[in-house]
């Protein structure tokens, strides 16, 4: 989490967004938004970002249809984080699986589709729905 230079969470259904980015003094900070961020709170979600768990994956092959895990087209979420070496990383969240447990999602370039845990998801999406800012 201390490598991660700024996050991005975005919900595309809802067009809201949350950007949270280090100083140069290496606080969390809320550009283009008026207020206190809640340091507490950023460094939250830099930890689930992190450590983002995963139930299993399924290959993608060429007879793959993205469409069937809501990732064809526009996903439901956008989550990107740049690095301090200026890398970057993109999780791409679709639909629920069957059982409501986890989402669908593409990380990167990944030939991968993961299964997301649920919890994590909403606790980052909760923040795009509700900044934490006093």
């Amino acid at each position: 989490a201390l490598d991660i230079q700024a996050i991005r969470l975005q919900n595309l259904q809802s067009d809201l967004s949350f950007t949270i980015a280090r100083g140069a003094d290496g606080v969390w900070t809320a550009p283009g938004r008026q207020g206190t961020l809640d340091t507490s709170a950023a460094s939250a979600i830099a930890r689930t970002f992190v450590l983002l768990p995963y139930a299993r994956s399924i290959n993608i092959t060429s007879g793959t249809d993205l469409s069937l895990y809501g990732l064809a087209g526009t996903p439901r979420l956008l989550f990107q984080l740049v690095l301090t070496d200026g890398t970057g990383h993109v999780v791409a969240v679709g639909s629920q699986t069957p059982d409501g447990a986890a989402y669908f999602a593409l990380v990167d370039e990944r030939d991968e589709v993961y299964m997301l845990e649920r919890g994590p998801v909403d606790f980052l999406n909760g923040y795009i729905q509700s900044a934490p800012i006093s």
